[in-house]
């Protein structure tokens, strides 16, 4: 017979969440409705070069990835680091790369970003304070006010731009989070069993370092590939 932890890990691998688009009205309005303060949001990179870049609005905290599946693997030798300076949680539930994305953008930057204390997201955080990566996505599958928010978001028409799939879609894509703790780079991926660690970084120098691997990793690996998305979590871009 299974155990009380195994039976809670399939439960978690068997269920699916409706996908969030890549987009940054979707995933701020997500952010907010978990708990995070409307003093940040997502925006758009328009550009990858240095020029566009410093467009951004500043700081930058976090920068999420959205690439296709199909055409970006995972790397086997990544530099997976176990660390509790970094908030991290294994991806469990089908088709929530997004949520979980988001979620480990805002979770290791809780120093700047402040969180509403009976919020869905400072509660999941409290609950799964001491646990480790795998026994969070347990707890993550087992969410089910964050999936609310999640689902609510991403079938919103007038948010979206595209139809929300089913939950149980086929999805060729993955959001992956980028941030900095103390000095150091780290790629959060829930695929991985822990943060991979990119090296030395600083506040003034962490969106070109992000991009920077993001290039050479992903886009200068698929030259011929466009579907590539990078956003970036900092205070909203003025209109």
């Amino acid at each position: 017979m299974a155990s009380t932890e195994e039976e809670a890990r399939e439960r978690a691998a068997k269920s699916h969440w409706v996908a969030l688009e890549s987009n940054p009205v979707s995933l701020s309005k997500f952010a907010h409705s978990i708990g995070a303060s409307e003093e940040f949001a997502f925006s758009d990179a328009w550009g990858l070069d240095e020029e566009m870049l410093s467009f951004q609005p500043q700081p930058v905290l976090a920068v999420i990835f959205l690439f296709p599946t199909s055409k970006c693997c995972r790397d086997d030798s990544a530099k997976v680091v176990k660390t509790e300076d970094v908030w991290f949680m294994k991806q469990l539930v089908g088709n929530a790369c997004g949520t979980v994305a988001v979620v480990h953008a805002l979770a290791n930057n809780r120093d700047t970003i402040t969180l509403k204390e009976d919020s869905v997201l400072n509660k999941f955080l409290i609950e799964t304070k001491d646990k480790s990566p795998l026994d969070r996505g347990i707890g993550f599958g087992e969410a089910k006010g964050i999936e609310a928010v999640a689902e609510q978001v991403a079938t919103d028409a007038t948010e979206n731009q595209t139809a929300a799939p089913a939950a149980d879609d086929s999805i060729d894509c993955h959001f992956i989070a980028f941030t900095r703790v103390g000095e150091n780079l780290y790629e959060l991926d829930g695929r991985y069993e822990g943060p991979i660690d990119h090296g030395k970084t600083t506040a003034e120098t962490f969106l070109k370092d992000a991009v920077a691997v993001i290039q050479k990793n992903f886009i200068a690996k698929n030259p011929e590939e466009n579907f590539f998305s990078v956003l970036t979590l900092g205070p909203p871009r003025e209109d």
